[in-house]
């Protein structure tokens, strides 16, 4: 019988991670995610005692989020749970929606910029063309990054999450790990 080991999804044994001058890039292969979307007529849940956000926004509390996805479909993100607890925990907690687990249709990549505002807006403009000014704390926008259908999600003021397709995990590494080595050629750490 053969002896599996499961890789994370940026391919390799441990969870992937840069640090750049500029930038830290961190997978983060320790967040559930599971889509919960309302059916026709369903009371409103309130997935943590989090009220569900509006388009382009997000809600956090703890380790636990809310992201709009489109109308009436939310992604609820937590750190907290492995395999399919979390879609599991939310279809006890409210039979009549529809809960989809999706942890392992996406990756989850955190970029903190300590480095700075002017490099912030920098490595958003290359990544996905956004102006920081409209995506602040407190929104999410779905956009293509290098061609790869994402979500961003505004953290704080030079923090960023990325969740894309899983199966275009190591495309999207590349292309975030191009603009961190491309800024630090910009940007150099003085």
């Amino acid at each position: 019988m053969a002896d599996l080991e499961a890789d994370f999804a940026i391919g390799d044994k441990s969870p992937a991670g840069i640090e750049t001058g500029l930038l830290r890039i961190t997978e983060r292969s320790d967040m559930s995610i599971a889509s919960l979307a309302l059916r026709k007529g369903t009371p409103v849940p309130q997935p943590f005692g989090l009220s569900l956000p509006g388009p382009g926004e997000w809600v956090s509390e703890d380790t636990n989020c809310v992201l709009w996805v489109g109308p009436g479909q939310w992604f609820v993100l937590a750190r907290r749970y492995a395999d399919e607890e979390l879609a599991s925990e939310l279809k006890a907690s409210f039979p009549s929606c529809s809960v989809t687990e999706q942890t392992d249709g996406w990756v989850v990549i955190d970029i903190e910029c300590p480095a700075g505002d002017e490099v912030f807006a920098e490595m958003l403009a290359r990544l996905a063309n956004i102006d920081p000014d409209k995506l602040i704390q407190g929104r999410c926008v779905r956009t293509l990054l290098h061609h790869l259908g994402c979500h961003l999600v505004r953290l704080g003021p030079r923090s960023l999450r990325i969740l894309g397709a899983r199966s275009s995990a190591g495309s999207l590494w590349h292309a975030i790990e191009t603009v961190a080595v491309n800024l630090d050629c910009r940007f150099p750490v003085r």
